[in-house]
């Protein structure tokens, strides 16, 4: 592994996309409130993101068509699928949203098994970190060492340091990790740029 991705989440501004991107994001993912098919503020989000940075828009549907629906009018490169869709419906979505690309968030409970379901449809998973300090990483570690993984849901810098130690995933998404009252903080996202730059250029453990 040459390095460790960085996925600023949360984004709902041109100015905030800016922001990360000059900290040296390598994907921006949309905040929850522009994912409507309607809003037009997602598009204008991602038309003002250069290549090669990614933009992700994060998908709260059930079904493959409701995903495709929300996704189909964003402008985003990528589509994160936050359910567990049917897997049979991939191909389907993958269709109709040709030349998107695809990360698939794993349930809580027993995310291995959902890793081998959806590791060969979709482009990369990803799974939330929690807040239990006591997590045990192996199941993690595991994912990560068969398919490209994206560890999420972090509280602070100083979660994502130890999850990358314990993991060693292909990717961080970091949204409130990186805030101060709800903004994102420039010494934050400068920090946490910095550590995963310097992580992934170390050996694994």
């Amino acid at each position: 592994m040459d390095r460790i991705r960085l996925t600023v989440s949360g984004i709902a501004s041109i100015e905030e996309a800016r922001l990360a991107i000059a900290a040296g994001a390598d994907a921006v993912a949309l905040a929850p409130g522009l994912a409507g098919p309607a809003d037009t503020a997602r598009a204008r989000i991602a038309a003002a993101v250069p290549p090669p940075v990614a933009v992700i828009l994060p998908v709260a549907a059930w079904t493959a068509g409701a995903v495709a629906a929300q996704a189909d009018l964003s402008g985003a490169g990528t589509v994160q699928v936050e359910h567990p869709i049917d897997p049979e419906d991939y191909p389907g979505m993958r269709r109709i949203l040709r030349g998107r690309r695809f990360i698939q968030r794993l349930p809580m409970a027993e995310p291995e098994g959902a890793a081998h379901t959806y590791g060969g449809l979709a482009e990369a998973l990803l799974l939330d970190a929690g807040t239990d300090a006591g997590r045990d990483w192996a199941a993690a570690r595991r994912i990560a060492a068969a398919s490209p993984l994206f560890l999420a849901g972090f509280a602070d810098p100083a979660a994502i340091a130890a999850a990358v130690a314990a993991v060693r995933p292909w990717g961080i998404d970091a949204g409130a990790a990186l805030r101060r009252s709800g903004r994102l903080d420039p010494d934050r996202l400068a920090a946490v740029a910095a550590m995963l730059q310097a992580a992934g250029r170390a050996p694994a453990a």
